[in-house]
Parts: C-alpha cells; sequence; structure tokens
C-alpha cells in the first residue's frame, strides 16, 4: 500500500512540475483591456501602458483605448515615453539635461501620447451610449519655446453633447511665451502652470471633447492622464400593493449596460402578479440591462380566498349553499 501512496505522490509532482497540472492551466488566462484603467472616486484614468500600448503605437481610431471611446486626430498620435527615442515631441527638463519626453509619466500612467506632426488637434468621442459628466486631460511642457514667434499663445478644449450644444464652459489656456520659461517646463512646472496644466471641462451629457489650438502654440508638447467621470443611470422601482424588490447588484445608480436582477418579494397574504413600466410580464427574477434610466413598477396583489357555507335546519334551507371570497 506504501508503494501505491508513493507513486500517486510522485505522479502529482511531476504533474506540478512539468506542466502546472490541468487543474492549474485548464484556462489560459486573457487580458481584459476594460480592467486595465486606473480607477479612483468614481473616476476613470487611462492607463495607456497597463492596456498594453508601448511608445510609437497609435491611440487613434476606435477602441483602441477603451470599447466606447474613438480617438481622432488630423495628425499622427502616438504613446510616448520619457527618455525613448521610439517617438518623441518635446525635450525636458531644459539644458543640458534634458531627456526625450521628460517627465511625462505619472502616477495614472506611465505613458503618455503626442502628435508627431505637432498639429495637436484632438478629439475624443464616447459611443455605444456612454455619456460623461467631467473629462480632463493633463498637458506638458507648454510655454517654453514658440518656433513661430509671437508673445500670446493659446490652446482650448471644448465639450459637446450628442446635439452639438457646447456643454459646461470650455477650458482656456493662454500663455505670454518666453524661451525656457521655467513654468513652461514638463519638470520644473508646478500643478497648475503653462507645462503642467490639467484641462478639465464639466456638464452632463458629454459625448464629445476636442482640443485645438487657438492662437500660435508652443507645438513641442505632449499629454498624459485621460480621465473622466462616466454618467450612471438610475433604476427607480415602485410597487403597488404589499411588497418589495431586491436589486442585484444593490443600489439605484449604476454603469451603462450593467445587467440588473430584480426579484420581487411579496408582503404575507399578497402575491407578485407582474411588472410594468420599463419591464412587462411576471418574470420572478427578471433583470434589465442599464442603457438609460429607467422605471420599474412591480404590482402585488392581495390573496382571496374562498369560503363555502352548507345550511341545515329546517327543510326548506337545508342544502343551500353560500360562498364569500374573503
Amino acid at each position: 500500500m506504501k508503494k501505491y501512496y508513493f507513486l500517486i505522490i510522485a505522479a502529482l509532482i511531476l504533474c506540478l512540475v512539468l506542466t502546472g497540472c490541468l487543474l492549474f492551466n485548464s484556462v489560459t488566462p486573457s487580458i481584459n483591456l476594460e480592467k486595465s484603467i486606473f480607477i479612483t472616486d468614481n473616476e476613470v484614468c487611462i492607463d495607456l501602458k497597463g492596456i498594453g500600448l508601448s511608445p510609437g503605437n497609435s491611440i487613434e481610431g476606435a477602441g483602441i483605448l477603451l470599447s466606447y471611446l474613438t480617438v481622432y486626430s488630423p495628425g499622427n498620435v502616438v504613446v510616448l515615453a520619457d527618455g525613448d527615442d521610439t517617438a518623441v515631441t518635446y525635450g525636458a527638463p531644459n539644458g543640458d539635461s534634458s531627456r526625450k519626453n521628460g517627465c511625462i509619466g505619472t502616477i495614472k500612467s506611465e505613458y503618455g501620447f503626442g502628435d508627431l506632426d505637432r498639429n495637436h488637434y484632438y478629439t475624443f468621442t464616447f459611443t455605444g451610449g456612454v455619456t460623461v459628466d467631467s473629462f480632463s486631460l493633463r498637458m506638458l511642457d507648454f510655454g517654453d519655446y514658440f518656433s513661430e514667434g509671437g508673445t500670446t499663445h493659446s490652446i482650448k478644449m471644448t465639450a459637446y453633447d450628442a446635439v452639438d450644444n457646447i456643454v459646461g464652459t470650455a477650458d482656456v489656456l493662454t500663455v505670454l511665451g518666453v524661451r525656457d520659461l521655467i513654468a513652461g517646463d514638463a519638470c520644473t512646472a508646478g500643478t497648475g502652470d503653462p507645462g503642467n496644466y490639467v484641462f478639465a471641462v464639466n456638464g452632463p451629457g458629454i459625448v464629445r471633447v476636442e482640443i485645438e489650438p487657438v492662437v500660435s502654440i508652443d507645438h513641442n508638447i505632449g499629454f498624459n492622464d485621460i480621465c473622466f467621470t462616466i454618467e450612471e443611470y438610475t433604476l427607480t422601482v415602485n410597487t403597488v400593493g404589499s411588497g418589495s424588490v431586491t436589486l442585484v447588484p444593490p443600489g439605484g445608480t449604476f454603469l451603462p449596460d450593467t445587467d440588473v436582477t430584480l426579484t420581487p418579494v411579496a408582503g404575507p397574504g399578497w402575491t407578485f402578479t407582474g411588472w410594468s413600466g420599463d419591464l412587462s410580464g411576471s418574470a420572478d427574477p427578471e433583470n434589465i440591462t442599464m442603457d438609460s434610466n429607467k422605471t420599474v413598477t412591480a404590482t402585488f396583489t392581495q390573496d382571496t380566498y374562498t369560503l363555502t357555507v352548507i345550511t341545515s335546519g329546517s327543510k326548506n334551507n337545508r342544502g343551500q349553499v353560500f360562498t364569500f371570497d374573503i
């Protein structure tokens, strides 16, 4: 018997060493790009390296960054990395210690991006019914070099809704250009300085955000920290009669395309009889997909019972039957 135990143990060890064992390798893990993002306080920030992009990769097109986000530019927008010469749009800090795309990385994304053609027109469009109520973008190394000359330089970010109305107020940055301006250098600028400026727009129903130069700008710049807050949809549940409805996942607000399971719970002496509003029928439980704000009503009907009374006594009334619903 000990011999058999020894053989079984040896086989298990061999399985683990050579193959990792079928138990652990039966499913090949896959990279879910939607999970490779930085999320905090309901804010989504895209981690360019985390979603599998490398320096020089384009970020233009539908679904490159996220399945519901399309990036367009008339230029050539690619991923940038600090000190990497694969793709370069600026140098920082100023002086002999300058690095290609210096200081472009942040805690939210080690990589940034920029337009190799240095036009710096960008459009970010949300698709699939997704809307956001805030959008921000960090611009780096703006305001320390102006090849076109001039003294006033301006660039802006504007948000639009589904019918092209401007949402909120456009964020416009205007600076007086000075060569080697410390506040314009990506590595020496403080937060809010031209060289480390965060554009931000806010308002309901944002589906498109545009970045564009207003007056001749410092073209040797980069960007990072594409962040936004997705608008959640509200599920309002009403009841008629005595009962309640449980939601899985719980709560009353949900991200777009969340599937919510509704389970009616009748009170004592009541029965669930159906849904109305954005649901119909009487399935128990029932599912709903949150692709907009929804309102659902669950109807409960009081149970009824039949009481049958058969009379006895005098022959004239004997055997009469009376029924009552109670």
